[in-house]
């Protein structure tokens, strides 16, 4: 499971072969999709780490499809906190 939460989370990014990913959390939600919260670091398009930074997804079989992420300090980064922890019941803090 985590080898495809990787995979998928890396398409998104501007360097995918920066990626560094921390602890991770997962619940299934009512469709049967495997909801993930996690930390997850990569460079940006200046080739610097932004930090370890929640993002969230979802995985169905082995597709798993980034859905959100930010840096830890960013609005992004705290909407992504926020549904882990009240949508999905996965607090990353």
């Amino acid at each position: 499971m985590r080898s495809a939460i990787e995979r998928g989370a890396r398409q998104g990014l501007k360097d995918p072969d920066s990626a560094r990913f921390g602890d991770m959390k997962a619940s299934t939600g009512k469709e049967g999709l495997v909801n993930v919260c996690g930390w997850l670091n990569a460079k940006n398009s200046y080739g610097g780490y932004t930090g370890m930074g929640p993002f969230t997804g979802q995985l169905a079989g082995e597709t798993f499809v980034l859905l959100g992420s930010g840096t830890f300090d960013s609005i992004g980064g705290r909407a992504v906190l926020e549904i882990c922890r009240t949508r999905y019941g996965l607090p990353l803090d």
